[in-house]
């Protein structure tokens, strides 16, 4: 199991196999890299095997080619699982996704600046889901994304209903005293 290169393909048949990657490679092996490899030496999915300890696992699923990020846990698990095995094989066709909890699902993601600021006011002002979220992707896919981009759509939406309740309800309003009762809300 290598990075995911062209060169890591040499010799290594995965034509309608699912290849396992590392995460990582010297910078020099991006995902699109990892994906672009295998698709092209006619692997029928990806996993890329995370290369440290922290965070949960993460899938993908793109239109080209399944692909799905794991811990560095469970990739040594499945690695370990199937060199134990090696006459044994999975047929990808059957493969049904699992869908696992997170044990920090209700904390802040461990990359958010939170507690006081300069001025000593608590931040942030709001949170929204942003970790571990289903996205679009190229190829007319999907993706899980984690961050503020992710974040973002989730409080705009919600600020948007707000707001259309207090029109549909007749609140009657404006300006300022609106975007308080949204705040407050």
């Amino acid at each position: 199991m290598g990075a995911g290169s062209d060169g890591d393909y040499a010799n290594v048949d995965v034509s309608g196999k699912v290849a396992v990657v590392s995460r990582g490679g010297n910078g020099e092996v991006t995902f699109a890299d990892k994906y672009a490899n295998a698709k092209s030496h006619g692997a029928a999915g990806l996993i890329v095997i995370n290369n440290v300890t922290v965070g949960d696992g993460e899938a993908g699923l793109s239109a080209g080619l399944p692909t799905i990020f794991t811990s560095m846990k469970d990739g040594k698990t499945l690695v370990d699982d199937v060199k134990a095995h090696p006459k044994e094989f999975y047929k990808f066709s059957t493969f049904t996704p699992v869908v696992s909890t997170s044990s920090t699902a209700n904390e802040m993601s461990y990359y958010t600046t939170w507690g006081p600021n300069t001025d000593l006011e608590l931040k942030p002002d709001i949170t929204a889901p942003g970790g571990h979220l289903w996205s679009t992707a190229n190829d007319n896919g999907y993706q899980d994304m984690s961050g503020t981009s992710m974040a973002t759509p989730v409080t705009a939406g919600a600020t948007a209903l707000v707001l259309q309740g207090q029109k549909a309800n007749g609140l009657g309003l404006s300006g300022k005293d609106r975007v308080t009762a949204a705040k407050l809300a």
